[in-house]
């Protein structure tokens, strides 16, 4: 039973029973909750994971104040569920708190981008060896589609929908490492990357050089040429 966007215990309810009507409760403000797993996603945690997938899809642009009341409504979440969000965003470095005037998504910083591509050169770099290696075919040709899928949404210039396209490109790209570590921390450095408006992306005919490299990355690992992919995945990064 809820009250005022609390759950409250209901007399008699098995643990189980419990855990089921808090999940059923965050279903019903939006926030969807995994259900398999002995325990379920804190609700503010999973507003997080959904905050930071807009901020990196373009739904929220660098700059943009985050107004709490308008995320209550948009997300369907309660006061202490959206602060506990935003302070979890921010720890992760996609939000910034100004005392007194409130949250806002991260604006870049020249310094601290070209400190992530260096790292990111170096992480991604790295585990093009492992992706050249552990690729199957039926691997590669969805990659390709991946990488199709980008190409296709730049003549519209739709800067949500590309956004969408590359992060789902390098996350079916290094997913195929086969770390699973590895995956995390290159996906974690490229959401705190805020690209979807400066480097190549600012110009046509940079979004469609991105596209080409794409490509240029699924044929080096058809061709099983760890070499050549590690040479493209470094300029794709230091080159934006």
């Amino acid at each position: 039973m809820t009250t005022g966007g609390a759950t409250r215990r209901r007399r008699g309810a098995s643990p189980q029973e419990e855990l089921a009507e808090g999940i059923e409760g965050g279903q019903r403000r939006g926030i969807l909750l995994p259900t398999a797993g002995p325990r379920a996603e804190p609700v503010h945690a999973a507003l997080a994971r959904r905050l930071r997938e807009d901020i990196v899809f373009g739904r929220w642009f660098p700059g943009t104040w985050l107004k709490q009341s308008e995320l209550e409504q948009h997300y369907g979440a309660g006061r202490s569920e959206v602060r506990g969000a935003l302070a979890e965003t921010t720890r992760h470095g996609l939000v910034e708190h100004e005392p007194n005037r409130g949250y806002r998504v991260t604006r870049p910083d020249p310094v601290r981008q070209a400190e992530l591509r260096a790292v990111r050169a170096a992480l991604e770099g790295a585990a093009a060896e492992l992706v050249a290696a552990n690729a199957t075919p039926a691997d590669i040709a969805l990659l390709r589609d991946s990488a199709e899928t980008f190409a296709a949404a730049v003549p519209d210039g739709d800067r949500h929908v590309l956004v969408g396209a590359n992060h789902g490109f390098h996350r079916s790209l290094y997913a195929l490492c086969g770390n699973a570590t590895m995956a995390e921390l290159i996906r974690d450095l490229r959401e705190r990357a805020i690209s979807g408006t400066t480097g190549r992306w600012a110009t046509p005919r940079g979004l469609v050089e991105t596209a080409a490299q794409h490509l240029r990355m699924v044929e080096a690992i058809a061709a099983r040429d760890a070499p050549a992919l590690r040479r493209l995945i470094e300029t794709h990064i230091l080159y934006f």
